[in-house]
Parts: C-alpha cells; sequence; structure tokens
C-alpha cells in the first residue's frame, strides 16, 4: 500500500509498504497507536510509547485555530482507511498530507510556549534524499568514475 512516511528531521515520503502489523511496528519502533485526526478517511500511525520513550519530537497537530494540541513522536506513517483495514492514500489524499507534513519541523520554547517552526533537513538529510532520487532515475546503469579517476572494475 501506499502511505505517507514521515520522520523527525526529514522531509515526508511516499512509501510503498506491506499491510502487516510487524512491519507496521517496525517503521514506528514499537507497538503501534492509531490516531485519527479529522474527518479525511486517513489515519496516522505511530509509536504507542513515542512520548514516554522519549523519542525525537517529529510533527505537531494543530487545531482550526492553528495552536498546537498535540506532537508526535518518532516516526509515523498517514495511512488510507478502508472498511477493516488500512489502505493506499488515494492521490488526492497523499497531495494534501504531503503537503501538511512535508518539511520537518523544529520545537522552541518562547515565552514559556512551545512552538514549531518549519525547517530544512540537515545537510546529511538533504544529500541521503537527493541519493535517493538519483537512484530511481538510475537503477540501470552503474555509477560512472568522478572525472579524473580510473573505473577499477
Amino acid at each position: 500500500m501506499k502511505v505517507l512516511l514521515v520522520k523527525p528531521g526529514e522531509y515526508a515520503e511516499e512509501v510503498e509498504i506491506d499491510n502487516r502489523l510487524s512491519t507496521l511496528q517496525k517503521i514506528v519502533g514499537g507497538r503501534i497507536e492509531i490516531y485519527s485526526p479529522n474527518n479525511d478517511p486517513v489515519t496516522y500511525v505511530l509509536n504507542e510509547e513515542g512520548k514516554l520513550a522519549e523519542l525525537p519530537r517529529n510533527r505537531a497537530i494543530y487545531n482550526q485555530n492553528g495552536n498546537i494540541v498535540d506532537i508526535i513522536h518518532g516516526n509515523f506513517l498517514v495511512c488510507g482507511v478502508g472498511e477493516e483495514d488500512f489502505v493506499s492514500l488515494s492521490p488526492e489524499l497523499m497531495a494534501k498530507y504531503k503537503a501538511i507534513f512535508l518539511e520537518p519541523e523544529i520545537f522552541v520554547y518562547v515565552e514559556g510556549r512551545l512552538n514549531a517552526v518549519k525547517s530544512k533537513p540537515s545537510i546529511s538529510e538533504q544529500i541521503k534524499s537527493g541519493a535517493k532520487e538519483a537512484e530511481k532515475h538510475n537503477t540501470d546503469r552503474p555509477a560512472s568514475p568522478h572525472k579524473g579517476e580510473k573505473d577499477r572494475s
């Protein structure tokens, strides 16, 4: 199923996973908890003990007034909801939630109040993200040597 994977400090990304409990638990790093944010046919699958285990803060959840009502800790997935199970997100819902969660957030206290600020991933995360994107487009040919290097194959 196609879902949105959201990791702390990284851009959210569309991934394809199998719909097994063991897969979901591996991605979130423990027992899963389900959080349904609104009336959309989506649910967030997150680590049940993310806050207690002090996993890194990931993304804030906001109410209609734009105030933070909760913070998700650790990796989480945004999945579609079917009759009895999780399903792929529709293209429309994938686009909507990718727009909501695309950019990482950092959390800072200002005047005693915790605030979330959109940020860019670290340089290493940007490089890793760029490498993943390059792999998608260059799967049929090996990497060529850098200019001035000999091919040692």
